[in-house]
Parts: structure tokens; sequence; C-alpha cells
């Protein structure tokens, strides 16, 4: 017996959360988040604020929204590649940088708008006991899953023996993401002071970041 279809109303209130979702990120992005109001959503996505409110019942839980859709994304097409990995530690290192460099390829918009949730994020992540990324969040994969499984089995003699696994892990991340949030606010001023394109710094930099921890002799 075929699945039922979803009823219409649950279909109408699927295509509403969207439908805010999409508008507010724009809306975040073109203006930071502080200057956006739940009355500025409200109208970008043609509603009454008593309409948005029956969705979300403030600003912060759209940003979260937004983030939660986009690392569910990521991470449900990131996953399955990565546990599957046989390879090497520098070999998931290298493959989880080209493919966060595949992602601002495919849609930049959505390290524009991890650029304005950044200090949102930080925030909630650094309260005692995370309580308030739990609420929040929930409880799917995140960063720190992240680093978890880049460092499983990290001394396989593919990187340099004096690595401490956290701290190298945590600084790849962090310093692919950066220039990745920065990237977009300075991409023409590259080309017009030093002839180069964005997408060339990008990948310049992630090679420099995995030649950097790359052992001299690579295991074969």
């Amino acid at each position: 017996m075929a699945p039922k279809e979803p009823h219409k109303y649950v279909r109408h209130s699927e295509s509403q959360r969207s439908l805010i979702l999409a508008r507010a990120e724009e809306l975040f992005i073109q203006r930071g988040v502080e200057h956006v109001t739940m009355s500025d959503l409200a109208a970008a996505a043609g509603m009454t604020r008593a309409t948005l409110y029956r969705y979300y019942e403030n600003k912060e839980r759209v940003l979260w929204a937004i983030y939660n859709q986009q690392i569910d994304v990521f991470y449900r097409t990131f996953l399955p590649q990565l546990e599957s990995q046989a390879g090497t530690t520098y070999e998931r290192l290298a493959f989880y940088l080209h493919l966060l460099l595949d992602l601002y390829r495919k849609d930049p918009d959505s390290f524009r708008f991890w650029d304005v949730f950044f200090q949102t994020y930080q925030e909630a992540t650094t309260q005692p006991g995370q309580k308030v990324y739990r609420d929040l969040h929930g409880d799917g994969f995140g960063t720190g899953d992240v680093v978890r499984l880049l460092t499983r089995n990290f001394h396989d003699g593919s990187v340099k023996p004096e690595l401490d696994p956290v701290p190298t892990v945590v600084s790849l991340i962090y310093g692919a993401l950066i220039l990745l949030l920065y990237l977009p606010k300075c991409s023409d001023s590259l080309s017009i002071k030093y002839g180069l394109s964005g997408w060339q710094l990008l990948e310049f930099h992630l090679e420099a970041l995995l030649s950097s921890v790359r052992a001299d002799t690579p295991r074969r």
C-alpha cells in the first residue's frame, strides 16, 4: 500500500516555514541580524506578525532554524562520505576541507548567512553546559562531532607526528571557515589590487593549510 500524502494543512505549514526561512535568510544577509525585526520578517514573507508568531516565537528561533536547516543538509552529505573513508588522517582532513570548498562553490550565500550568524552561534555554544545551544540546536550533529571524527586514529603516519590532534583539527576547520566567511566581503578588491580571484585564494589557502600538517614522508 502506497504511503499517504501529507495532509494539505501539513504541506501548507511546511511551505510557510520554508518561505519564512528563505526570506529571513535574505534579510539577515542584507541588513545584519541586529537590524532585522520580527515585523520585517513577517512583511518579507507576506504575512502578518500574528501568523509569523505561530511558527517562530522570536528572531533567535528563526536564525537557528535557518542554521539547523543548512547544517542538516551539509551533514547528510558529509557524514556518510566521511564515515566511508578508509583513507589516512591526511586524506580525511583533505576531504573535509575540499567539501567546504565545494559547498562554497555551490552555495556562497550559506557562508554569507553563517557570517552574520556567527556571533549568535558563539554566544550559545559558550554558555555553561551548552544548555542554550542544546535548546536551539537540539542533539543534531555539530562541529564537536566533526572534530571527534577527524581526530580518530590521528597518528597514522600521514600527518606530522608532533601535532596535537584536537588543536590541529580545530585550527584547520576554523582557518578554512574564517576565510570562507570573510572572502565574500573582499573578493572584488582582490582582483583589483592583486589580480587574484577569490577562488584562487581559497584553493591556495586550503592547500597551504593541508601542507602544514602533512608528514614529510607520507605513509604509502
